[in-house]
């Protein structure tokens, strides 16, 4: 499961039922479990788990599809960074550099 952060005062504009929309957008179909969780699919992701935890962060678990061709993971991964960005509000080059500072030891 990833963590993505939030970027600050970005989460008004997926609150609700804007995060829903967001994800048609994005993935067409999806389904919401009780707790809240949207289940979705999309190109070479056979499963893609999305739930919100507070206004900071964004919870996602995935699962590849095998033997999915190289035309479709492309595909995939621009579709999914467009839509990491529009819920987060960080590009990929600044989701990469908040992962790196969050793993890094702090003296």
């Amino acid at each position: 499961m990833r963590e993505y952060p939030i970027k600050r005062n970005h989460f008004k504009n997926i609150e609700g039922e804007k995060f829903k929309e967001l994800v048609r957008e994005h993935f067409n179909n999806f389904t919401e479990r009780e707790d809240g969780t949207i289940e979705t699919s999309f190109g070479a992701l056979t499963r893609i788990c999305l739930s919100l935890k507070g206004k900071t962060k964004l919870l996602v678990e995935t699962e590849k599809k095998e033997g999915a061709t190289e035309e479709e993971m492309l595909r995939t991964r621009k579709v999914y960074n467009q839509f990491l960005y529009k819920c987060t509000g960080f590009t990929a080059k600044e989701r990469a550099k908040k992962l790196k500072e969050s793993v890094k030891p702090k003296y």
